[in-house]
């Protein structure tokens, strides 16, 4: 196994542990009266909520997936704690006894992860969460089924070896789930950027070429610092600097909800969606909250374990900016947007079948020439669409593999330019790349929803999304014809 998986495993079940523990000196051991299959129950309906909220693309009640699927880790591991004990056990267990229990559920769901990586490697990597979402729940229902059957199985895997592979993917999730759009990060601050440089400031619209910088910093700053509130590392400066990040993004969330500007704020990339206001709100509950843990810092300090807290944090750090390197220099590992890979945009352009009223997915959608309207062009037959958002900024040495790969296509697919610049800069730089293929306009933030790449390409065929690669990832003439079905 990857030296990099085992330390986020470590890291992912470290905090889950710190939460359960937490709770059973709040709770004790309530947890002890549930039979196997109030707690399976209690594990299906968290998983289902991921579902809802990953197929409805908002929620409603601030708890978040990734909470969520701390939840599905800790009751998994309490039902292979209480699959072990008997009825002579005592009813309240103390944290010391506990812990090692624990640990040992948790050491040998590891050893199933490793033996399991042996054989398929690094597979969970390339599944999307939602994918692993699905086999959590449909695991779930192989473990109610077995619980019907009094626990006895002819062939398959029995209720532990079932709760061990929901541990596994639930921390593969929360792993995938946080780093992986920086650029899209970088796009939400640019908006708030011109937004304040007019309503504000000038100087605002200075700070515009730093915004993947800062997209990346504060993303790495969220996490870190909340790993480091977990374990309680050196609260004094922790605590200073989640109070002043929370105060810069509740002024940020105050100013788009009360002034209607940038009506998405960001919080969750793509993958949570949530209003102004909501995003406001949800600032405010976690200010007092923070606020709470700064007025106690004093109290909340532990110095014990200080160095392996230390390589912890540090560990952290260094997947966090490798992660963040990599989504920049490739695609996001996960793709949240309207515009994801096996998305039919006609559809999507249309309200849910169920729900008339609801908003369609995708509402603006549009392509044209200077002479006409090409949507209904461009969502018929194979496609490979060029998107340049911004002719200026593109990355002109990518043009030389691009040009080359259109050449090798031929006649089998119709490549297309699509971009957001004016005619005289489009033509500029077409001349400038040798780029000869027709070109179409669209608007921006279509354009950078639909790849987070300049230039990128995305492969359509009679309107269905295939593939869609960055420029560092232009695939050869032979690998892009396997994509169609």
């Amino acid at each position: 196994m990857k030296e990099q998986t085992v330390g986020e495993y470590k890291q992912v079940i470290e905090a889950c542990k710190d939460i359960f523990l937490k709770k059973t000196k709040d709770y004790g051991t309530a947890w002890r009266i549930l039979r196997l299959p109030s707690i399976t129950d209690q594990i299906f309906i968290k998983a289902k909520r991921i579902q809802s909220i990953q197929n409805k693309g908002n929620q409603k009640v601030g708890d978040d997936i990734a909470g969520e699927f701390i939840g599905i880790i800790n009751y998994c591991v309490i039902a292979l704690i209480q699959m072990e004990l008997g009825e002579d056990d005592p009813f309240e267990m103390a944290v010391e006894t506990l812990e090692p229990l624990y640990d040992e559920k948790v050491e040998s769901t590891f050893n199933l992860l490793m033996d399991k990586n042996h054989d398929y490697g690094e597979a969970w990597r390339d599944m999307r969460v939602s994918s692993m979402t699905d086999i959590i729940l449909m695991k779930l229902l192989r473990v109610k089924q077995i619980e019907d059957n009094q626990g006895q199985t002819i062939i398959s895997e029995g209720i532990d070896a079932n709760y061990q592979d929901m541990i596994n993917y639930a921390v593969f999730c929360l792993i995938l789930i946080k780093i992986n759009d920086p650029v899209g990060t970088q796009i939400k601050l640019e908006e708030y950027f011109t937004v304040f440089s007019v309503d504000i400031a000038p100087f605002f619209d200075a700070l515009k070429p730093a915004a993947l910088f800062l997209s990346v910093l504060l993303s790495t700053l969220e996490i870190v610092l909340g790993l480091a509130v977990l374990l309680r590392y050196k609260p004094q400066i922790v605590t200073k600097l989640l109070l002043a990040m929370i105060v810069f993004f509740t002024f940020l969330t105050f100013y788009s909800a009360y002034f209607n500007k940038v009506t998405d704020c960001g919080c969750f990339g793509d993958a949570i969606k949530l209003t102004p206001w909501e995003s406001f709100t949800k600032d405010i509950i976690l200010l007092v909250l923070i606020l709470v843990l700064f007025l106690n810092r004093k109290k909340e300090e532990l110095t014990s374990g200080f160095k392996t807290k230390s390589i912890v944090l540090a560990g952290t750090l260094v997947f966090c900016l490798v992660i963040s390197f990599l989504a920049i220099a490739h695609l996001p590992f996960i793709d949240f947007r309207a515009y994801k890979e096996g998305t039919h945009i006609p559809t999507e352009m249309l309200p849910p079948a169920n729900d008339p009223n609801e908003v369609p997915k995708i509402t603006n959608f549009a392509m044209w020439s200077d002479t006409a309207d090409e949507t209904q062009n461009i969502l018929t037959g194979r496609k490979l669409l060029v998107v340049i958002h911004e002719a200026a900024k593109t990355d002109a040495d990518s043009y030389l593999d691009l040009n080359s790969l259109i050449s090798a296509l031929g006649n089998q697919v119709e490549a297309i330019a699509v971009t957001a610049s004016s005619g005289d800069q489009f033509e500029e730089l077409r001349h400038s790349v040798q780029l000869a293929v027709p070109y179409v306009y669209s608007d921006a933030t279509l354009l950078k929803t639909m790849v987070r790449s300049n230039p990128g390409l995305v492969l359509v065929e009679n309107g269905t999304i295939l593939k869609k690669w960055h420029y560092n990832d232009i695939p050869s003439a032979s690998d892009l014809m396997s994509s169609f079905r």
